[in-house]
């Protein structure tokens, strides 16, 4: 079966991306790795992981081997590998692999599935779907983040709440959609999520919460594989209350 690897946007803002080789390397090595456990010579190989000396690396890529050992040692000190050498081999893992390539597996094996399903069973599935909030692309960022504004803004012009709050969620979206001096790459992983947080969603939140807080598990939250596919507002809540330490109420 054909499979594919994901590959987001935002990797054009990966430090290394400039430099062709790194990117050659890079994108070899998760076009390489296991998709599921196995065994190679007796050796238990997880998810993510590769075997893979500089030889091996230089025939299948026509990098140069000093070259390689340089991207690999790029690699290895901003955190994308780790490298375990051996006598006879070495097993490089790609550190943050899930996040990159997360429900691949399902995705593929859903698609097969779905092939082999008769018409009259798919009608009775369709019955069982229940309605899922959306999942913005960032294609529709620009009229999102208009939309969201909009709401807030005339929240405000019917005095439906205050100025400060207004200011906050424009700061807080801002922040993800990528369009604060702080921050101008959109937060793509939260964006990925199942719905975004609507102005009547922040205040819940405003009223639980320190604004901190919030901001602190947004970022928390980009840079863990195990929200894929999860509703941004119910999942932020859940990870703020766990750590509801300082509430600053506005």
């Amino acid at each position: 079966m054909d499979t594919y690897i994901k590959l987001y946007r935002r990797f054009i803002y990966w430090e290394w991306y400039q430099d062709s080789r790194m990117v050659h390397l890079f994108i070899h090595l998760v076009l390489s790795a296991n998709r599921f456990e196995n065994n190679w010579k007796g050796i238990s190989l997880s998810r993510g992981q590769l075997i893979g000396g500089r030889k091996k690396l230089c025939k299948e890529t026509g990098i140069s081997e000093q070259s390689i050992r340089t991207c690999l040692n790029n690699l290895k000190s901003t955190n994308e590998i780790t490298i375990e050498p051996t006598n006879d081999y070495t097993v490089i893992t790609i550190c943050n692999y899930d996040r990159y390539q997360l429900d691949l597996i399902d995705s593929n094996q859903g698609i097969n599935q779905e092939s082999t399903k008769n018409q009259p069973h798919l009608k009775k599935e369709r019955k069982k779907e229940k309605k899922e909030p959306t999942i913005f692309s960032l294609d529709d960022s620009e009229k999102l983040y208009a939309d969201f504004l909009a709401v807030a803004e005339e929240k405000l012009e019917n005095g439906k709440t205050s100025k400060e709050r207004v200011d906050l969620y424009r700061g807080f979206i801002g922040y993800i959609f990528g369009r604060t001096k702080e921050n101008n790459i959109p937060l793509e992983f939260c964006l990925s999520m199942k719905g975004q947080i609507r102005y009547e969603d922040f205040e819940k939140l405003l009223d639980k919460y320190s604004r901190d807080l919030i901001k602190t598990k947004t970022l928390a939250m980009e840079n863990h594989p195990n929200v894929k596919g999860k509703t941004f507002y119910l999942t932020l809540n859940n990870w703020c209350s766990r750590d509801n330490r300082s509430i600053q109420k506005i």
